[in-house]
């Protein structure tokens, strides 16, 4: 019996069809320092954020000052990686700390502004 689950050899993907090349590079120094899963889910979390940035431009979603922002809830993340809201909490810091968006709280009841911050490597 030839058991392949959990291996993803047989997979014909190629990962940088899934993240640009610059994240790929920025994802391998981080985990140098910082080895944990959470860069990875990180990374994903980043690019879905992208693909909702690129929608709300198409649709002119954007704030006073002309910005585009999306609205991305931690509901939503925790759908996302079947995660509890510690953890979803957790990957919105990462993104934050790390450069990749920006968050504008609007206050309670309401969804926060979201500003994905596009790289300048690209």
């Amino acid at each position: 019996m030839n058991d392949t689950k959990g291996n993803a050899a047989h997979c014909n993907i190629d990962i940088s069809d899934l993240f640009p090349v610059w994240l790929l590079n920025w994802v391998n120094n981080t985990l140098k320092e910082n080895n944990s899963i959470h860069v990875w889910y990180m990374a994903y979390l980043y690019m879905r954020m992208r693909d909702r940035a690129e929608i709300s431009r198409k649709n002119d979603l954007v704030d006073e000052k002309g910005k585009v922002y999306i609205h991305y809830t931690y509901a939503e993340i925790k759908q996302l990686f079947n995660c509890g809201t510690t953890k979803a909490w957790l990957l919105v810091k990462m993104l934050k700390d790390y450069g990749f968006i920006t968050v504008r709280y609007q206050g309670f009841g309401y969804p926060m502004m979201i500003y994905v911050n596009e790289s300048e490597k690209e």
